[in-house]
Order: structure tokens, then C-alpha cells, then sequence
């Protein structure tokens, strides 16, 4: 008892030794910018005497009128620091423009510095962080699509405290302190070091987030979510899943490559809050399907926000918090479970897009983290052959297998996996012939639901986004020609593979925010970490999985890596083409954990101790996603 009081006591005082720090940096960031305006400090409007227009601009009552073919405002003014420059706009569309900034670069050497600004639809003003003595900025309207508005341009110099950048650096500050600090806690317990660092990473890069679509898909992730938890049949929801679900695409294309400022984000939650109070169009039709399982959490979660009367922007971070919380959960009872490549694990599951995966509408964390757990409790099996394979981790497997493959049934093969267990590990000949029977039965009804449908209602089975598809047709081309189609898979697997495993959509992107830069070090971060992890648990007498199981593993997985191929062939790619589309490399996650074991090497053996070699591992881990969080995130949308 004494023990867990002194670790309760040491983390107390980390987390005040991380809020200090983070405000320490909060306060002295917004420090260093307010000493910078000199005299001229505070918000200043610019008076339209100091601007010119050119092109199809007209000014009418102090709003300048874009319209579709667009022009120029240019704003003139004595070299002044600016930290942001501001203005209002009206838009009933989503487009950009280019500003081009004149300002003095670190050198004090005049520089022209080009900022893609953003208009979104029925939002109220645009904030671009500057910084910077200034001397013109320059907006380049190209075509815009409607008539904008813009008006009341001004300059802010005034006091702000960013508590985006406080909590970044307290998150920050607390995980790398907390490894340090209990290192030996973290030695004999990785689930639990890789439980606070990946929720407390989540945690941090979901808040940063801005308050919008960012997530593949995530507008139909969400609204299904929604229709399952929040809405009666036939109920309207409200205009703020319309906003999201009817403008996803321009939303995306709008914000892609550009900077946002802390105050455009609060200005979208608080119209997004408004639009939450009025119906939509968008009424409940869903039906509950097969792969609804995977958005259960996540409705559960909403329901929760709507019970409470929580605002909009609440509850939608309360349904994206369901999947941190059981992405956080799962993954570490997978870690606790493995007796092999613990630290592997950790180091897979603490990747950018791993992380970010779970801090999104989908049904993707539910596929991931209960196949990895699944599977890791199969590992263990086969590492422990003297063992028993025990009827409640038989029921776990099934169970999390299952969960697993019930939003995305391709994934079935995989559950064939614990067909090569060897007699030893069953009560007698009768109970592995039962659990095997058993096996079969359950992959071919999962199989089944997902091809009785392309079979019974080819042209339902297809996806418009991938163009003219015709799942029927594009069936019967696989069934007459299969050589010539195995021919245009086997090119696309290949063609593909090294990004599928090792590319920055495989372990580095935040989506529509954007891939991180620090890919190849992830790849090559992993790779070192298979090969080096040679730590077992105590009981645990093999380090390495056999040549047998590695064979079978490496079988399966390419089973699976056709269904998947074969399933985007027919739903989402364009009839005889050559090239499958639809096919990402994060559907390769469930199972990447395991390839990696499959390329240890038992005669390699790590000599560094064990404590040093955790807090290596979970060091670099946590030092390559705080650095991809602060930059995709943190400078590009909070500041």
C-alpha cells in the first residue's frame, strides 16, 4: 500500500511539473509576440484608404464583392509588425484565396511569403498568423465560385494565450517524464506504459484536431454513428450533420495544405454549436447491418453527449474519444497478452497513423485492435507449446476474431490461422477436431456475409465513388479470365507492397491533414525493433516464432491481402481496368504485427537491459508522434 501511495504521490507531482511547464511555454509564446509589436500593440482596423482593388472587385457600403472571376485587394501600410492579420467574410461556398505577404524574414531582409488562405461556407472571419514586420499583403482571388464578401480588415496584436500549445506541451512534458520516472514500472508492466502514452497522445491529438471532417470517410462514419445512437427512425438530425456530411469533399479540399488559427477554430464550434439547435435534412433511414458492430462504442458515446444536452462540438468529440478509449484498452491487453515482441507492439501501436486512426469517426479501430488482440492471444499459443490452449482464451480468440471481422469480413482468412496448432495443445482428438469444425463454421458465415451479397445483388455490392463500377460485370471477368485477373493482382500487390508496409499512408498520416515527414525513420524504426526485440516473458521459454507457423502466418496473410484486393476489384474500381482502386495501405495494419515477427531472427540476441532498452523503444516512439503532432497539427491548425 505504502508503494502505490509514493507512485501516486510522484505522479501528482508530474502533473504539475507538466501544467507549470506548459504554461510556462504558453504564457512565454504569447509573451514573445506581444513584446514584438512594440507600440503597436493591441487590434487596429485598417482603414480603406490604404487599399486598393483590381479586377472584378467592386466596393459597395465598406464590403469588398469578389465575384466568380475573381481579383486583387492590395493592402499598403507603413512596415509595422503583425502578428495576425484579420478580416471578416460571407460566403455560401467553400473556396481559397492566396495571400502575398511582404515581410521581413529572420535576417531582416525583405521577403514575399505566400499563405493559402481559406472560405468556409457560412463561417464568419479569417485570422492568418503573420508574425512579422510587414509593409503590404496582397489577396489573390482566382476563381471562387460565388460571390465572397470580405470586409473589416484589421490587425491583431493583442495579449493571446494559447491553451492548445499549453496542453500540447503539458502532454508532452507529463509522457516523457513519466518514462523516465518510472522506467522499472514500465520494464515489467510495457501494457501499461504504452496504455498512458498512447491515451494521453490520442487524448492531446484529438482536442488539437480542428472541429471538422479530417478522417477517410469519417462523414459516413459519423452520421451512421449518430443515426444508431441519437435518432429515432425517421427523425431528422440537425443541420450540423448536414454541414459535415453534405460538404465533406469541399471541406477537405478547402483546408488541404493551409494554415488555421486558433480563433477560426473556436469560430467554427460555436456555429456548429448554433446549427445543432435546428433540424437538417438528413433523416434516419440506416439499417443496421453486419458491420454496424464497429460504430456501437462510438453511438453509445453519442447518445451519452445527447442525454446530457452536451453542446455539438462536445458530444462530437465525446463519439471520437469512444475510439481513443478502446483503441487505448484493446491494444494494451494485446501487449499484456503477447509473451513475445512486446515492445514491437508498443512501437507499432504508438504510430502516427495509428494513433490518429483512433482519434476519428471509424470503424477501422475496432478491426485493428481486436484482430491484433485476437491474434496475439494465438501467438501466444504457438509460443507456448507445452500449454493447454484453455477454453476461455478459445472463447477470447473467437470473440475478438470475430469483433473483428465483422466490419470488414475480409479480413476472415486470418482466423484460419489456428488451424496448424498441433494436437498437444488440445484436451483429446475429439475437442480439436470440435474447435476446428468450429473455426470453419464461423469463417464460412463470415464469408458468406460479405459474398451472398455481391452474388445475390451485384450492382447494390458496388461503390459509385470508384466511377462506372458494375460489380456484376466486373464479377464475371474474374470468373472467365481468373488467370488473366490473377495476372492484374499479382502486379498491383506487388507494385504496391514496399508502400503498403513501410510508405507514409502505412505508419505516418493524418489523413486529409496531411503525411508526416518522418516515414522512412518509422519504417526503419520498426524494422530495427523486430529485429531487436528479443525479450520474452519469464514463463516464456521461445523468443521466436517456428519456421512452420511464420510459413502459415505469411500464407494467410496473403489470402487475406487478395479478399481485400479482390473485394475493392469488384466494388470500387472501374469494369476490366487494370489498376484496382480503393485499396489503402492502412488495411494492411490488422495483420503488419505479425509479418514483423515473421523476420525476427532467433539467433540474434539484444544484450542492453531491459529497462534501458523500453524506455529507448517508447522514447523514440513518443519523440517521432509528439514531433508529427506539433507540426501537421499543432503549428498548421492551432495557433
Amino acid at each position: 500500500m505504502q508503494d502505490y501511495i509514493k507512485k501516486f504521490k510522484k505522479i501528482i507531482v508530474l502533473l504539475c511539473i507538466s501544467i507549470i511547464a506548459g504554461g510556462v511555454i504558453m504564457g512565454g509564446y504569447a509573451g514573445i509576440h506581444y513584446i514584438k509589436a512594440g507600440d503597436n500593440k493591441g487590434k487596429h482596423s485598417i482603414d480603406n484608404s490604404k487599399i486598393e482593388i483590381r479586377g472584378n472587385i467592386k466596393e459597395k457600403n465598406g464590403k469588398y464583392i469578389v465575384s466568380e472571376k475573381g481579383g486583387k485587394i492590395i493592402i499598403k501600410m507603413p512596415k509595422q509588425y503583425i502578428n495576425k492579420f484579420t478580416y471578416e467574410y460571407e460566403s455560401s461556398f467553400f473556396s481559397n484565396s492566396l495571400l502575398h505577404v511582404k515581410k521581413d524574414n529572420i535576417y531582416g531582409v525583405k521577403k514575399n511569403k505566400d499563405i493559402k488562405d481559406e472560405y468556409m461556407q457560412d463561417m464568419p472571419r479569417s485570422v492568418v498568423n503573420i508574425d512579422g514586420k510587414t509593409s503590404s499583403i496582397e489577396l489573390e482571388f482566382n476563381d471562387s465560385h460565388n460571390k465572397l464578401k470580405v470586409f473589416n480588415f484589421g490587425i491583431d496584436n493583442s495579449l493571446k494565450l494559447n491553451p492548445m500549445l499549453g496542453g500540447f506541451v503539458s502532454c508532452l512534458t507529463f509522457v516523457f517524464l513519466f518514462l523516465f520516472v518510472f522506467r522499472k514500472e514500465n520494464k515489467k508492466y510495457p501494457a501499461v506504459a504504452f496504455f498512458v502514452c498512447s491515451f494521453i497522445a490520442a487524448t492531446c491529438l484529438l482536442v488539437l484536431q480542428p472541429p471538422y471532417i479530417t478522417g477517410w470517410d469519417e462523414q459516413i462514419h459519423f452520421k451512421n454513428a449518430y443515426l444508431i445512437g441519437c435518432t429515432k427512425e425517421k427523425e431528422p438530425a440537425t443541420q450540423a450533420l448536414d454541414y459535415y456530411y453534405g460538404n465533406a469533399y469541399m471541406i477537405n479540399e478547402t483546408t488541404r495544405d493551409n494554415t488555421e488559427s486558433v480563433e477560426e477554430k473556436i469560430d467554427y464550434i460555436r456555429v456548429l454549436n448554433t446549427k445543432n439547435h435546428y433540424s437538417g435534412i438528413v433523416a434516419d433511414d440506416y439499417t443496421f447491418q453486419i458491420n454496424s458492430v464497429g460504430y456501437i462504442f462510438q453511438a453509445l458515446f453519442l447518445k451519452i453527449g445527447k442525454i446530457f444536452n452536451m453542446p455539438f462540438y462536445i458530444m462530437w468529440l465525446l463519439g471520437r474519444f469512444s475510439n481513443v478509449l478502446l483503441y487505448s484498452l484493446i491494444m494494451s491487453l494485446a501487449i499484456w497478452v503477447v509473451p513475445i515482441a512486446k515492445r514491437l507492439l508498443c512501437a507499432l501501436g504508438m504510430m502516427p497513423l495509428m494513433i490518429y486512426q483512433s482519434t476519428v469517426y471509424t470503424y477501422d479501430i475496432t478491426v485493428i485492435a481486436f484482430l491484433i488482440l485476437g491474434m496475439c492471444i494465438l501467438v501466444r499459443e504457438f509460443i507456448r507449446k507445452e500449454e493447454k490452449f484453455q477454453y476461455r482464451w478459445r472463447i477470447a480468440f473467437i470473440l475478438c476474431m470475430v469483433l473483428g471481422c465483422l466490419p470488414k469480413a475480409v479480413y476472415f482468412p486470418m482466423i484460419l490461422s489456428c488451424m496448424i496448432l498441433r494436437k498437444e495443445k488440445f484436451y483429446s482428438k475429439k475437442d480439436a477436431w470440435i474447435f476446428k469444425g468450429f473455426i470453419v463454421v464461423v469463417c464460412f458465415a463470415l464469408l458468406a456475409s460479405f459474398l451472398l451479397p455481391v452474388l445475390s445483388s451485384p450492382e447494390q455490392s458496388s461503390d459509385t465513388r470508384g466511377g462506372d463500377t458494375n460489380g456484376a460485370l466486373q464479377l464475371s471477368y474474374i470468373l472467365k479470365q481468373p488467370f488473366a485477373y490473377a495476372v492484374v493482382l499479382g502486379k498491383n500487390v506487388i507494385d504496391t507492397l514496399q508502400d503498403s508496409f513501410m510508405g507514409p499512408k502505412a505508419l505516418n498520416s493524418f489523413a486529409y491533414l496531411g503525411d508526416g515527414k518522418y516515414s522512412a525513420l518509422c519504417a526503419a524504426f520498426l524494422t530495427g525493433v523486430a529485429l531487436t526485440d528479443t525479450y520474452g516473458d519469464k514463463q516464456t521459454k521461445k523468443k521466436t516464432l517456428d519456421i512452420s507457423t511464420r510459413i502459415a502466418f505469411l500464407i494467410v496473410f496473403i489470402v487475406t491481402i487478395v479478399f481485400i484486393w479482390t473485394a475493392l476489384y469488384i466494388s470500387f474500381t472501374e469494369v476490366a481496368e487494370e489498376i484496382i482502386q480503393g485499396v489503402q495501405a492502412r488495411y494492411y495494419l490488422p495483420f503488419s504485427f505479425f509479418v514483423y515477427l515473421c523476420i525476427q531472427n532467433k539467433n540474434l540476441k539484444n544484450t542492453i537491459s531491459l529497462e534501458k532498452y523500453q524506455l529507448c523503444i517508447m522514447t523514440i516512439s513518443n519523440a517521432i508522434l509528439f514531433r508529427e503532432i506539433g507540426q501537421i497539427v499543432l503549428i498548421n491548425k492551432c495557433l
